[in-house]
Parts: structure tokens; C-alpha cells; sequence
């Protein structure tokens, strides 16, 4: 599968079956000595008026607790 494919995609947490996030909306941490994806990072924009862009990341979710990529969701146990 394709980055570009899972970007319409929401994340969802199977415990609580919170919508966390839409996958679009988050930034990936990747090894660079490997190439592979080591996490998803779930950020929100930050409350003040003059932060310029600039994020904060509150959930960092590592790959290997992603369950299930389906048509719609991503399933994470987090």
C-alpha cells in the first residue's frame, strides 16, 4: 500500500473506538538507516493565536501497534 493511499484514511483506537485522528493529519518518524516506518506521530494545532503553524504532538503510536488497515480505518491498539 501506498503512503498517498492511506491519507483519506481516520485512525481509530480499537480499545475505545475513539476516532484519534485522519492519518493526513499526522507526521510519520522514519529510521533512516532503514527506511521503515517506526511511528505515527498524532498531533493538533496549537491553541495560540500567534504559534505560526507550528504543532505539538501529543501521541506518538509506534507502527508495530497498528492492528488492521482496512477500506476506511486504521486500527491501532493504543
Amino acid at each position: 500500500m501506498r503512503l498517498s493511499e492511506m491519507r483519506n484514511k481516520d485512525i481509530v483506537n480499537i480499545n475505545t473506538g475513539q476516532n484519534m485522528a485522519s492519518f493526513k493529519s499526522c507526521d510519520l518518524v522514519i529510521d533512516e538507516s532503514t527506511g521503515k516506518i517506526v511511528a505515527i506521530l498524532l498531533g493538533h494545532a496549537k491553541s495560540s493565536l500567534f504559534s505560526f503553524g507550528t504543532e505539538d504532538y501529543d501521541i506518538k503510536i509506534p507502527w508495530e501497534k497498528i492492528v488492521k488497515i482496512g477500506i476506511d480505518t486504521i486500527m491501532v491498539d493504543h
